[in-house]
């Protein structure tokens, strides 16, 4: 018999599906231009933390970070090759600290500081979608980010050993995609109340 949790997992792991395919397309068509630098960082902390969540006892509640994995490494490469965003110093160093700290989980054997420098690695994987997302609004998608937060909901309501490696990285993604959907329709609101500001590229969502 299905558990419930696996159900709720299933249905976390279609909303990635659902809200990542048609994101990777829109990076095709040039509807939308994520930063590389920060999926290049998600793709390597999404494929550790799966691993750290699942000898932890989440279960079924990894099963949506596994296909964010996969679904990340897929829009960095489709975001590199697209080569539509500026590559700034504080990119570059953003991702210099967060190959740092991935170098440090590797020598750490402690579940939960590991799950703290993961997570502290992607919110610096974060910086340059955040400053990206800032001064080029409509080059994201808020749908995405959205669906993102729910998903992490889902995700967090499915884990079956509650404890910190297993609920920490929902919590900081839930916290970082509300954080981000406002900050994008702030900036939305702001460029449609100075069109002199306002970008030729503006996507559907």
């Amino acid at each position: 018999m299905v558990e419930f949790s696996q159900i709720i997992a299933g249905i976390a792991v279609c909303l990635v599906l659902a809200a990542y395919i048609p994101y990777m397309f829109d990076i095709v068509k040039g509807r939308v231009a994520p930063h590389p630098f920060s999926w290049l960082i998600w793709s390597m902390t999404a494929t550790s933390i799966f691993f750290l969540q699942t000898t932890n006892g989440s279960g079924a509640g990894a099963y949506g970070t596994a296909t964010v994995a996969v679904c990340a490494s897929i829009i960095f490469v489709l975001a590199f090759r697209a080569n539509k965003v500026k590559i700034r110093p504080l990119d570059i160093t953003s991702l210099l600290l967060a190959v740092v700290g991935i170098i440090l989980w590797i020598f750490v054997k402690q579940p939960s500081l590991s799950i703290a420098i993961l997570l502290t690695v992607e919110v610096i994987g974060f910086i340059p979608t955040l400053l990206n997302g800032w001064r080029e609004p409509y080059k994201d998608s808020i749908t995405l980010w959205s669906v993102n937060g729910m998903r992490q909901g889902l995700g967090l309501a499915a884990v079956q050993n509650h404890n910190f490696v297993t609920v920490l990285n929902p919590i900081v993604w839930i916290t970082l995609c509300a954080g981000y959907v406002l900050t994008l329709s702030y900036r939305r609101l702001f460029v449609k109340k100075h069109p002199a500001r306002r970008r030729a590229f503006r996507p559907y969502n």
